[in-house]
């Protein structure tokens, strides 16, 4: 329903046709622009399409994932009527059986960059993950995006909400995310495909997010180490019920910082009753260490 756009498919080497199928589309509208580039991250195919990006703003979709009708039209008048610099809509999660509400909202909010960042960390109604976003190009010039590692999105996503002048969201479904086992982040629908290399980016990685938003925003420190911890609870029971042998120097590491901080945590005024109950299981001795 927005017709002004231009369309940049990065090609990152793939292995099936889709390259040619891109450059076919690209022939017959002006709109669309493949770019072919040597196998690399998921950071590096974004900065490549930044780079190459001649609008105001920019917004990603995932190469298995849904772009509806409505999503351009839909993101650009909410950032133009409100004045911001980052506009969010809300998803549908496709698991295969069903569709599930993802930051999904029934009014629009307008965010200073704090409470955007505070949202992020709750995780309730904005996630990490880069689509469902429309950023102004500016935000990028100052924030690259990370080239190392699987999981750029954990790593910047706070780093632009802390950098925009102001933050709308609307959480409208206008985007469906595809689950499936090929996924970058398959964990979310499959833990027992949750991997050591995956905990140690996301470990290191929440431990840096922590570090630059209570040096940004101090009143925002109990937070950012409730989140970490949150993060870590989660994970301990996870690897636990799988019984994943190939993540016990993870879970032995997360089980240390968790018993150290243990006091704080439980008595922290963002824990949730399903957390609580988490700790007397893991800590209960009803969890294999």
């Amino acid at each position: 329903t927005y017709s002004d756009f231009e369309f940049i498919i990065i090609d990152n080497e793939s292995k099936d046709k889709s390259g040619t199928v891109a450059d076919r589309y690209a022939a017959e509208d002006e709109r669309i622009k493949v770019l072919h580039i040597a196998e690399g991250s998921i950071g590096h195919g974004r900065n490549i399409g930044i780079a190459h990006a001649n609008g105001e703003y920019i917004t990603f979709v995932d190469d298995d994932d849904i772009a509806y009708p409505n999503l351009l039209k839909f993101l650009c008048d909410i950032l133009e009527k409100t004045g911001s610099d980052i506009s969010i809509c809300g998803a549908n999660e496709n698991t295969g059986d069903r569709l599930l509400p993802h930051c999904c909202t029934n009014e629009m909010k307008i965010l200073t960059p704090q409470e955007a960042v505070s949202c992020l960390l709750e995780r309730r109604t904005i996630r990490a993950g880069l689509p469902l976003k429309l950023f102004k190009k500016t935000l990028f010039a100052d924030n690259p995006i990370p080239e190392d590692g699987k999981y750029e999105d954990i790593k910047i996503t706070y780093k632009l909400l802390a950098c925009a002048k102001r933050i709308v969201q609307y959480g409208l479904p206008q985007y469906e995310i595809i689950r499936h086992e090929d996924n970058n982040t398959s964990y979310a629908g499959n833990e027992k495909l949750i991997s050591a290399l995956q905990l140690d980016e996301y470990l290191k990685a929440i431990s840096e997010r922590t570090r630059y938003l209570t040096d940004r925003y101090p009143e925002l420190y109990s937070l950012a180490r409730y989140s970490e911890w949150s993060y870590m609870l989660s994970m301990c029971e996870k690897i636990a019920d799988n019984h994943l042998q190939d993540c016990q120097k993870q879970y032995e590491y997360m089980l240390n910082v968790l018993k150290e901080n243990l006091n704080e945590l439980s008595e922290s005024e963002y824990i949730q009753e399903f957390e609580k109950d988490r700790i007397i299981k893991i800590f209960g001795g009803r969890l294999y260490a």
